[in-house]
Order: C-alpha cells, then sequence, then structure tokens
C-alpha cells in the first residue's frame, strides 16, 4: 500500500489538504485514506490528558499510535497528516491553553541561527515507512491569519509573524535534511488555494 506523509506547522491547511486530495483521488478510482497522527493519539486516550501522564506512559502510547497506524495502513493507502515540532514559545512567552499544554514526548532543540527553541515530536525512524513527503510551505501572513481568527484553543493572540516564518523554516529545512538523508522524495506547496489537486498530482508522479 502507498504511504504519504503531509507536514506543516499548525494552521497550514493540512487537515483540508488531505480531505480534498482523498475526494479527489477517490473520484479517480484510487482508494487513499486520511490518517492523523495527533487523531489517532486522541482516539488511544479514551479521554485521558496528556499532560497528566509521566513520560514513559507517553511513550508506551505513541508505540501503540505507530502500531495502529501500521496496521491501517496495511489494509489502505493512506495520506497522514503528520507533525514535526512545535515552539516552545509564542511572542517570547510561554503560553497555557489545552492545545499547548497537551505536549507529546519530545527532545527540546535550540536553533543558534533563528533565536528560538522547539519541541521536536517527530520519531525520524517513521520516516523510512513514506514514499514522499510533502510539506506545506504556506505564506506565514495566511498562517499567522488563521492563527488570529481560528476558534477556541486553537486561537493565538500572542504568535508573531516571526515566529511563524522561523517555525517554517525550521521545520522545513530540517524535514529536507531529514528525507535526503533517507533518500526519501521530499515537495513543498505553496498556493493555499490548490494544495489538494497539487498534491493529487505529487501523488500520481
Amino acid at each position: 500500500m502507498d504511504r504519504i506523509a503531509v507536514f506543516g506547522i499548525s494552521r497550514s491547511g493540512k487537515d483540508y489538504t488531505i480531505e480534498g486530495a482523498v475526494d479527489r483521488l477517490t473520484a479517480a478510482g484510487k482508494r487513499y485514506c486520511h490518517l492523523s497522527m495527533i487523531g489517532t493519539v486522541h482516539d488511544l486516550l479514551k479521554g485521558r490528558k496528556l499532560r497528566e501522564m509521566s513520560k514513559m506512559d507517553k511513550l508506551a502510547l505513541m508505540d501503540r499510535v505507530h502500531m495502529e497506524m501500521d496496521s491501517i495502513s496495511l489494509m489502505c493507502s493512506t495520506i497522514v497528516d503528520e507533525h514535526y515540532c512545535f515552539p516552545g514559545t509564542y511572542g517570547g512567552k510561554v503560553i497555557h491553553t489545552d492545545y499547548t499544554e497537551e505536549k507529546l514526548p519530545f527532545r527540546e532543540f535550540y536553533d543558534e541561527d533563528l533565536e528560538s527553541t522547539y519541541e521536536i515530536v517527530f520519531d525520524e525512524s517513521e520516516l523510512k515507512k513514506y514514499r514522499l513527503v510533502v510539506f506545506l510551505d504556506i505564506d506565514p501572513e495566511v498562517v499567522l491569519e488563521r492563527f488570529r481568527t481560528s476558534e477556541g484553543c486553537k486561537h493565538n493572540d500572542y504568535i508573531a509573524l516571526k515566529d511563524v516564518k522561523n517555525w517554517i523554516l525550521f521545520e522545513k529545512s530540517n524535514l529536507r535534511l531529514l528525507c535526503r538523508k533517507y533518500g526519501i522524495p521530499f515537495f513543498t506547496l505553496n498556493d493555499p488555494a490548490t494544495t489538494s489537486e497539487d498534491l493529487v498530482r505529487i501523488i500520481q508522479g
């Protein structure tokens, strides 16, 4: 079965990009499933909160998440909504919301060039499972506006344009390096109006 990874920072539009691509592929007679890493985490939490779990329990949960995703990917070609990292601060502040405090296991990395700290949640060994990787490299001003207009815990008034630019640059640079390391094709999509169509084009080669 085919397995595609779609990365992008929060509010870059991964969910609707994948949904649109799945619909277009289905219409063309090719069955793909939309699989979400975070969605699988929430399904397996069964009402528990990540912030109330120990590090060991979180690691055990992630083992189950990867096993569940592997099982689904054996039965259906999948396009997976993946996450690489999250900033340690937004606008120079550590903010406390239900969204930012529900943390996956991470390793902290300080980027001297960007002068920013990131919490990397992606296990690079998982990358080898994908045929190709796509990154949503959306205009930072568009992404910032989405942060400002999102509702509930995903609304963020603290994140600045510089934060968004650096986050995109950090993810994109590191994912490109990892893909080069493992010999996996790496693509970027830039136009938010055509990401679904562009993703289908890349998948179909």
